[in-house]
């Protein structure tokens, strides 16, 4: 928190009524660093929760009429697992309609030899030792970022702390994933009581390129919509997405994608993987 936000804090907190209770815009804001480590922890164990469930991935392509207003377009269904950390999906349904015999039969092949390549990738990278860097994940956002202009909002009708997030200077990039990040900026919703991410806002600022950009490059104003919640008061869990990209594929070909996609229908087939939920401290 920079000191000038701390001393308006405090002002705030001194100026309260004596033995009483400051409301909720006016209770000092928590500590970013530690904050930051604790949202941070419990993301790596959602996204680890994560992989011990199967679930339904709808993806709604979206088209801007004249007047700017959004509309629905295709949507397919799919069912989603993970196979040594890698999510798979298949698909079961476009537009409402459930997939021909020949069409799911197909399908079924398809997936199974995605999953035995990734088998076969997945233990030379283990023996190697060379984990793969094309995934970006909110912890990789939260532990490559900082948090900067905090603030109190409601998202959802309940009230969160709110930051913009910008990379966080001198952190060299290790690898793709983290280059992406290291050119992007956002804002973040947090519970402040369950010290979890609501929302994630990603906006590109600089051109995000694959190849030095002859393969492809993903243009700057594009952007990701991220929300999470508490599914079936059990475990916190993806609900929903939002993806607006521009890119270039090949120098050549303009791609533009605005999607919708929403979770839902979590099942769990594993009880290796669980996660504690505990009520918020007073």
């Amino acid at each position: 928190m920079s000191r000038p936000t701390w001393i308006l804090v405090v002002s705030l907190a001194v100026l309260s009524p004596a033995g009483g209770t400051p409301a909720s815009d006016e209770a000092p804001l928590p500590d970013e660093t530690a904050l930051l480590a604790e949202v941070l922890a419990n993301q790596n164990r959602v996204e680890q929760a994560r992989e011990a469930y199967t679930y339904t991935m709808t993806v709604t392509d979206l088209k801007r009429g004249s007047g700017g207003d959004v509309m629905p377009g295709a949507a397919r269904t799919y069912e989603v697992f993970y196979v040594a950390g890698k999510p798979f999906r298949k698909l079961v349904a476009e537009n409402g309609r459930p997939s021909r015999p020949d069409e799911a039969l197909k399908e079924e092949r398809r997936v199974a030899k995605a999953v035995r390549e990734h088998g076969e990738r997945h233990s030379r990278q283990e023996a190697a030792k060379q984990p793969g860097d094309d995934d970006v994940t909110p912890s990789d956002v939260l532990r490559l970022c900082r948090l900067v202009n905090p603030r109190r909002e409601e998202l959802r009708g309940k009230p969160a702390v709110v930051y913009d997030f910008e990379p966080r200077p001198g952190v060299k990039p290790r690898g793709r994933a983290e280059s992406w990040i290291a050119r992007t900026g956002g804002r973040l919703w947090v519970d402040e009581q369950a010290r979890r991410l609501l929302r994630l806002e990603v906006q590109v600022k600089r051109a995000l390129k694959v190849g030095g950009g002859l393969l492809v490059s993903v243009g700057p104003g594009s952007s990701l919509v991220f929300e999470q919640a508490l599914v079936s008061e059990e475990v916190w869990l993806p609900t929903f997405a939002e993806i607006d990209v521009s890119a270039r594929l090949l120098l050549l070909k303009g791609v533009k994608q605005h999607q919708e996609i929403r979770f839902s229908d979590y099942r769990k087939f594993s009880v290796e993987t669980t996660e504690d939920v505990r009520a918020p401290q007073p």
